[in-house]
């Protein structure tokens, strides 16, 4: 399905992370994991700058605490000072973390749910 076809309505902030030091392998958002709280599947939008170059990741735990590893950006390297912005669907049970691969610091990291009007 093409993201075109789905209408949206309003968003619900449910992170918003300015000037965090994070390091590398470590949940961004501890002990706060994120929850859809809409629908069984909904959409996460994700924009994030950081201060060092480094690759941006989903931590994405099923309902039996098992995490799987999503690199953003096709596994490159985001560009220190740059603005980026995802999507992504998020299941209901699943929680979502972040991590970055190296030692920075958080300038912007929002994170919205995007609520589906009926």
């Amino acid at each position: 399905m093409s993201l075109s076809n789905i209408q949206f309505g309003d968003t619900i902030a449910l992170a918003d992370v300015k000037n965090k030091a994070v390091v590398n392998g470590v949940d961004i958002l501890y002990p706060k994991d994120l929850k859809v709280t809409s629908i069984p599947v909904g959409w996460f939008i994700v924009y994030a700058v950081f201060q060092d170059d480094g690759v941006l990741s989903i931590i994405r735990y099923d309902p039996s605490d098992i995490a799987s590893i999503e690199n953003l950006n096709e596994g490159d390297n985001l560009l220190a000072d740059t603005a980026y912005m995802f999507i992504f669907p998020v299941s209901q049970g699943e929680e979502i973390n972040f991590q970055y691969s190296v030692p920075s610091t958080i300038s912007k990291l929002l994170v919205l749910e995007i609520i589906r009007e009926p």
